[in-house]
């Protein structure tokens, strides 16, 4: 082989080596793009998704004064299945978190908040770490029970704004 030869042969395999790298960081950045296309019509479909969720929310959640404890008690008969006969509201506030507090049909206190940690404990207005909690979410009863749990929290505090939290919590305690 000459050295004629020898150059060309160098310059053509350089050069398949440089085309080469070059194919594969436009195929890594055509990868890329097309990740982050996905992952940008993914969020995209989530926020449609979130405001139709919304608008069905607004039309399926409908909570006013003559209502409120229907929807208690229905949330509290998928939680619990069995009726839990709630005919009042004892309390509700935002301290140490957002609460409900109902009277049940057994003279039990049934408590529902967003917020299960804030409330166990042994004080007065604490719910003993030996009571359990029951989760209040779309799984658990309606489709929409955390919109019309923070509605009824909402009509009963004078439309105090709360965090906006995927599910609630759910206990029963004998009254003392």
């Amino acid at each position: 082989m000459t050295s004629l030869e020898l150059s060309i042969f160098l310059t053509i395999l350089l050069t398949i080596v440089a085309l080469a790298a070059v194919i594969v960081l436009l195929g890594e950045r055509i990868r890329n793009a097309i990740r982050e296309g996905t992952r940008a019509m993914k969020e995209q479909g989530l926020k449609t998704l979130e405001l139709e969720r919304q608008n069905l929310a607004l039309a399926a959640v409908q909570v006013n004064h003559s209502n409120y404890l229907d929807i208690l008690n229905q949330i509290a008969l998928d939680v619990l299945g069995k009726p839990a006969g709630i005919d009042q509201v004892l309390r509700f506030g935002d301290d140490p978190a957002p609460h409900i507090v109902a009277l049940g049909g057994n003279f039990e206190e049934i408590v529902f908040t967003p917020a299960r940690e804030a409330f166990i404990g042994n004080g007065e207005r604490q719910i003993s770490p030996k009571i359990p909690w029951y989760e209040v979410s779309a799984l658990s009863s309606g489709l929409f029970c955390v919109e019309e749990l923070e509605a009824v929290y909402r009509l009963l505090s004078n439309n105090k704004v709360l965090p906006r939290t995927q599910k609630w919590y759910m206990a029963v305690r004998a009254v003392s």
